[in-house]
């Protein structure tokens, strides 16, 4: 099937395509990347508080040297500190610092308006619709992955 001769996977095509060229995603809070919102995320839902280097990256699925880079950029920042670890001293354990928690929740505040958003644009009807059908597309490429 080419897209030129369904027109409906084409106009899907577009639509998601579209997204592309948002750039909501890409606004900084208080210089913060889009992409380091789920080390901090990692950190803050981590039972003890505080999580190793190894621990944010088989969370996240990173490599190692990926965090450690998010980390380093995230402790520049002041969002983030290191300690050793009282059980072993080779272990260093991130932890949210209180910069990071205010700037983690205006992150959180802004994807809840964000959406909130969305659902009163939508209406409940389309909104519900709209998730039934994303988790159908979420399904549909986890099965075809298999």
């Amino acid at each position: 099937m080419h897209l030129e001769e369904d027109k409906s996977a084409k106009r899907l095509y577009i639509a998601f395509t579209q997204f592309k060229r948002l750039k909501w995603k890409h606004k900084p809070i208080e210089g913060l990347r889009f992409s380091e919102i789920p080390v901090l995320n990692c950190i803050r839902d981590s039972e003890k508080g505080f999580l190793s280097i190894s621990e944010i990256s088989n969370t996240l699925d990173l490599t190692s040297p990926t965090v450690t880079q998010m980390v380093n950029n995230l402790e520049k920042k002041g969002l983030v500190e290191r300690q050793v670890a009282d059980h072993d001293r080779r272990v260093v354990e991130v932890l949210l610092t209180n910069l990071g928690c205010k700037v983690l929740k205006e992150a959180d505040d802004r994807l809840l308006r964000n959406f909130n958003g969305i659902a009163n644009y939508l209406g409940e009807e389309d909104t519900l619709t709209l998730a039934n059908l994303m988790e159908k597309i979420y399904k549909y490429f986890n099965e075809i992955e298999k």
